[in-house]
């Protein structure tokens, strides 16, 4: 489960650095190399190929989520290139756009790890909350 966690925080993350650079309208040579890369160079890319795909796909969203992390990083190329062209305008409306595309990664990401509380018998752990926080954060 804890994996599923990460992942979902190292998207969090990508977006973040994202929406820094469309506020400032600015990509710095260090946050131009963590964004503007494929959907397969990310760090939530990195994790699906290396072990999100193997080792979740038997869950009914990991291809949903596979095909929005695709179109996310298409909005995320799009809203780079309006950025280095100056086009704030068209970088904000393409991020608008990207956030859609981001609250269903996130969504997906948290139902496959709801899932994975049901198989592994977790579920009492949602009846206290805070035993899964201290599980998650030690």
């Amino acid at each position: 489960m804890i994996d599923l966690s990460v992942a979902r925080m190292l998207h969090l993350d990508y977006e973040f650095q994202l929406e820094k650079a469309i506020q400032t309208g600015k990509v710095s040579r260090v946050t131009s190399s963590k964004i503007h890369v494929s959907h397969h160079q990310c760090e939530l890319g990195l994790w699906l190929d290396r072990f999100g795909l193997d080792r979740y796909q038997h869950f009914p969203e990991m291809a949903s989520l596979y095909e929005h992390h695709k179109r996310f990083h298409s909005f995320a190329d799009q809203a780079i290139r309006s950025i280095k062209k100056g086009d704030s305008a068209d970088a904000g409306k393409v991020y608008s756009e990207l956030k859609e595309e981001s609250r269903e990664l996130i969504y997906l990401m948290t139902l496959m790890e709801y899932r994975l509380l049901h198989e592994q018998n977790l579920t009492s752990l949602l009846k206290n909350p805070m035993r899964i926080l201290r599980r998650v954060f030690g």
